[in-house]
């Protein structure tokens, strides 16, 4: 079952991953000069380990509210075809409730229980708005207030309110299939990046150890031309990752999964600059 996941986790979960993250850089910069390329390792590690408990309960709380969303549509309908048969407002949103199944049949019922120990339905219906938190619950949520709030006859809004909210949710799903291969586009541009520079490294850097490479009158050395690139590689991994999230759910929070995967890639891509056998080894192939 989804959970839904509160702020303070969020934030709890943030302050120990940054912590775990610094002690991981720490101990990185206290075994390893920063010439080694163990150091730079444990940066990548380190910005990995710092967004991953973040990530996941973010996962875990979008689906819960998208699950909201998705199941929202049915509550209405229950709701218009129970008030058709006579029940009262609350009695047919209890029916309708039941009939619905994930997280929104919990929501739902907590409601009910709040109206049952004396709350107000709109009381009942603003605090089901704050806990989903989407948009497409607020307005739900606003049009069954206002509509009670005028007096008129309630249960004719229902039936329209869920066809335009099916609505909305397919517009929302044309918009991800519309924007979900520029998303596949970031992915492949960042490999290509990695390629790229796995070749330069390679193939120009490390041949011509013997004589320094200018950059902006300095004279760089393979091993410091490694440590720019790899460095540029995380920086772009990161806001990749965030533009991704951003194409893929339309937020950037969305994109720390992506980030991750990114900065992973960039981490493996560069050990394998310089240990060739590094991830075979890893997997007993050598």
């Amino acid at each position: 079952m989804m959970p839904r996941i509160e702020s303070s986790w969020k934030t709890l979960s943030w302050a120990v991953s940054i912590a775990l993250g610094v002690l991981i850089l720490f101990l990185g910069a206290f075994r390893n000069p920063y010439t080694s390329p163990y150091f730079h390792h444990s940066i990548a590690l380190a910005i990995a380990v710092s967004l991953l408990p973040p990530a996941v309960l973010d996962i875990l709380d979008y689906r819960w509210r998208k699950a909201i969303d998705r199941a929202l549509p049915r509550l209405l309908e229950g709701v218009a075809h129970a008030q058709l048969t006579g029940l009262s407002l609350l009695r047919a949103f209890r029916e309708a409730g039941e009939g619905v199944s994930g997280p929104l049949r919990d929501e739902v019922r907590l409601m009910m229980a709040k109206i049952s120990w004396g709350m107000s339905f709109e009381d009942a219906l603003r605090m089901f708005m704050e806990r989903a938190g989407t948009p497409l619950a607020r307005r739900v949520a606003t049009l069954i207030i206002e509509a009670n709030r005028s007096g008129g006859l309630v249960e004719r809004i229902f039936a329209p309110m869920a066809q335009a909210t099916a609505t909305f949710q397919a517009m929302e799903d044309e918009r991800k299939a519309q924007l979900k291969p520029y998303m596949i586009i970031t992915y492949m541009s960042f490999i290509i990046f990695l390629v790229i520079t796995g070749v330069l490294y390679t193939q120009f850097f490390v041949p011509m150890a013997s004589m320094p490479v200018s950059f902006g009158g300095m004279a760089l050395t393979p091993n410091e031309c490694w440590t720019m690139l790899y460095h540029m590689g995380i920086i772009l991994g990161i806001f990749s990752g965030l533009m991704a999230g951003i194409l893929g759910e339309g937020r950037a929070y969305g994109g720390l999964k992506h980030v991750i995967i990114m900065v992973l890639m960039t981490y493996v891509a560069f050990r394998y600059m310089i240990e060739p056998g590094w991830l075979l080894g890893l997997f007993g192939f050598l």
